[in-house]
């Protein structure tokens, strides 16, 4: 998984605008999952693991895997200024970390999420998923968003 995730990043070109490249990168994400269905079952396997030990010592291997992958490119987005400068980066991290296997799971197992529509998911849906979830990322982190507050009548 992290070969291929690392191997996406490099032709996706990370040092573009990070929220369009986060877009990218997680369809890139869900797609994965959805063409490599033992991998799936194997990050399911982890992530969802009911023995408390167990879930410890698994979770920290993937988490350590996934801040290796991840905190470089939100430390090169800050500092390319594609973060508020006063980002709390180990939030953006994360929310990450939770967004991530949520994806990899949530459009192939039902119950996982009933409220971004990936209960049962049409084939758009994942992507409409994580285009919902970047923007709130990108309300939350981007420099250079503009919100319009209207009054309400």
């Amino acid at each position: 998984m992290r070969t291929h995730i690392e191997g996406l990043i490099r032709e996706l070109d990370s040092s573009r605008p990070f929220f369009e490249f986060l877009t990218d990168l997680l369809d890139g994400w869900v797609a994965y999952f959805a063409e490599h269905p033992r991998e799936r079952a194997l990050h399911a396997a982890a992530t969802l693991e009911v023995d408390t030990d167990a879930r410890i010592s698994v979770r920290g291997v993937i988490h350590r895997h996934y801040l290796e992958v991840l905190r470089p490119l939100v430390r090169d987005a800050l500092a390319r200024g594609d973060l508020r400068a006063d980002s709390d980066t180990d939030a953006l991290l994360s929310l990450l970390l939770m967004i991530f296997p949520h994806l990899a799971l949530a459009p192939y197992m039902r119950g996982l999420d009933p409220i971004l529509g990936l209960d049962e998911p049409t084939p758009e849906q994942p992507a409409l998923a994580v285009r919902r979830l970047v923007a709130v990322l990108t309300a939350a982190y981007s420099p250079s968003l503009t919100v319009e507050v209207r009054k309400v009548t």
